[in-house]
């Protein structure tokens, strides 16, 4: 496959100056799998903050074992910028495309990147200790532990409580284990 300027690069350059924000945002990007992290590389170097979360891996050969990071979504990086750094990105070797809602480029909230980074900082599930009345479908924080500050709505499956962590715009849901009694209701809808 070759990688030139995209029909999504001349769709943006073609947005006339006062359309242009100069808001900073969160965008995700498909990437070409596998070469993640060498993309990455390639939107750092050209000064385009951007973010890949990692989770650890075990990978096991006849004669050793290896623990390796392999990205959390498969093909999915995110970018911090303006629309000029998200054209930047888009002609970045590598970047299939963004990721679009409704004819634009899909907003990535800033509590969504930050709930992936509260979730690769720690991979392991919890133990059940005491128990909370929630109804499935709330909204509630971790108010402590590893996952201290993650906003995510309540589920209960099989017994064991979960919250599911929503990323809107990539229409993903990632499940976390969280002791019931780490967890506190919002009353309020999160923006």
């Amino acid at each position: 496959m070759v990688f030139g300027r995209s029909r999504h690069v001349e769709k943006l350059t073609e947005t006339t100056a006062h359309e242009i924000s100069s808001e900073l945002k969160w965008f995700a990007l498909y990437v070409m799998p596998r070469s993640e992290k060498k993309i990455l590389h390639k939107l750092l170097q050209k000064g385009v903050v951007s973010y890949l979360p990692l989770t650890d891996s075990i990978r096991i050969w006849s004669d050793r074992k290896k623990k390796i990071k392999l990205p959390l979504i498969p093909g999915i990086l995110f970018i911090h910028g303006t629309q000029k750094e998200l054209i930047t990105a888009l002609e970045t070797p590598g970047v299939v495309s963004v990721i679009r809602y409704m004819g634009k480029p899909a907003r990535i909230r800033d509590y969504e990147i930050e709930n992936l980074r509260i979730i690769t900082r720690q991979a392991d599930g919890y133990t059940l200790l005491e128990d909370k009345h929630f109804e499935e479908g709330d909204m509630v924080m971790v108010t402590q532990g590893s996952f201290y500050g993650l906003l995510a709505q309540y589920i209960r499956t099989q017994g064991k409580h979960r919250v599911v962590v929503e990323i809107n715009a990539l229409n993903s849901f990632i499940e976390v284990n969280v002791p019931i009694s780490f967890l506190e209701k919002i009353n309020k809808k999160v923006a």
